[in-house]
């Protein structure tokens, strides 16, 4: 499995031995801004990946938000094509940028970040449909894709089709997504077509699961 891990705690947390490689966090409000590694024991979100590689571009902290993913896309340069004026803020060119900032420009269109992931994941299938199909070796646009979007009081977690690489658990106060999960029990697959929206609500998380099309 991969190494991704994402934990949204409504309150004091422990990351479990779970977060290592590059970390990122954004606490709540009020809350001076830490990596779990140097001691965040607060509410908020973490979020890791601990593979070398590309993974050099993730996790990713802009616009209030934090951001990854596992898996791959077949088409990132063609969805970097259709980025308008999100285009100029691709730096690096890697997937995980320009998936981000697809992200963004869907986010700005229809304001709801659980939309903007599946309306993401839908442009990608129409630009395959439309140019990426013809790629030799490519039978599919995505492979095992999921992504992570969060911010200081909220996750969103899609899990695209092919995918079921990670697991999760919950609690009254906490939620956690790990590729490489640690010990302990209760740990159950995120199935493929399944978004997963957790909100820190006071000092408990609330957790909605759909499937989508």
């Amino acid at each position: 499995m991969n190494g991704i891990t994402a934990i949204l705690s409504a309150g004091r947390f422990d990351p479990e031995g779970l977060l290592s490689g590059k970390i990122l966090s954004l606490p709540r409000p009020g809350q001076p801004l830490k990596e779990p590694a140097k001691g965040l024991r607060a509410a908020g979100l973490a979020l890791s990946f601990a593979s070398g590689g590309p993974a050099a571009a993730q996790p990713v902290r802009r616009n209030g938000f934090l951001f990854a993913h596992n898996g791959t896309f077949a088409v990132s340069s063609e969805i970097l094509t259709v980025l308008g004026k999100y285009r100029r803020f691709v730096k690096g060119g890697s997937g995980p940028e320009i998936l981000f900032w697809q992200i963004m420009k869907m986010l700005d269109a229809y304001g709801d970040p659980a939309l903007a992931l599946e309306m993401a994941v839908d442009e990608i299938r129409t630009v395959w449909l439309g140019r990426g199909n013809r790629r030799p070796g490519k039978k599919a646009p995505f492979d095992g894709l999921t992504i992570f979007l969060g911010n200081a009081g909220a996750l969103w977690v899609l899990s695209g089709p092919g995918a079921g690489r990670i697991v999760w658990r919950e609690d009254a106060r906490k939620v956690v997504f790990s590729g490489r999960p640690g010990g302990g029990e209760n740990w159950r697959t995120l199935p493929a077509d399944t978004m997963i929206e957790t909100r820190i609500r006071g000092r408990a998380v609330d957790t909605t699961i759909k499937r989508y099309s």
